[in-house]
């Protein structure tokens, strides 16, 4: 009896820790539809400076690109007095892993940028304007 009991409860331990793991199987993907989205500018470096402060204003604090499935993109700025808003397109070259932003005015003008970190989350972007290296990391907060 007490060998049954001791089985059973090997077999009870064993099924339970087996069902409480996770799946840690998520992948990310570089493509448009993995990184469509609606994100906020977190931090800005030109030249290795760090000049997030600089660059991002209150306005710019607030605002949220937005990249949807159909290529098109939109900033708008949600704070309080803040005006700017501007649409545009973005792209991906899946060969290359260089992401392209465009809205009116040039609010957002990022070109042929490399994408040089996603997890899903955070989408780290790097490359040249200029004569000047800079790299731009935006945080997802919401998926459309």
């Amino acid at each position: 009896m007490k060998r049954i009991f001791l089985a059973s409860l090997v077999i009870i331990i064993t099924l339970m820790s087996s069902s409480c793991k996770k799946d840690k199987s998520t992948k990310c993907y570089i493509s448009i539809k993995d990184i469509t989205g609606f994100y906020r500018i977190t931090k800005v470096m030109i030249g290795g400076a760090d000049v997030t402060s600089t660059y991002m204003t209150p306005c710019r604090q607030s605002a949220n690109l937005q990249l949807y499935n159909d290529k098109t993109a939109i900033y708008e700025e949600t704070g309080a007095s803040c005006t700017g808003t501007s649409g545009g397109t973005w792209d991906l070259n899946l060969t290359t892993n260089k992401i392209s932003v465009a809205t009116g005015g040039n609010i957002v003008n990022i070109t042929d940028a490399t994408v040089t970190s996603w997890d899903c989350s955070s989408l780290v972007v790097s490359g040249n304007y200029s004569g000047s290296d800079y790299q731009v990391t935006l945080v997802r907060y919401q998926i459309p």
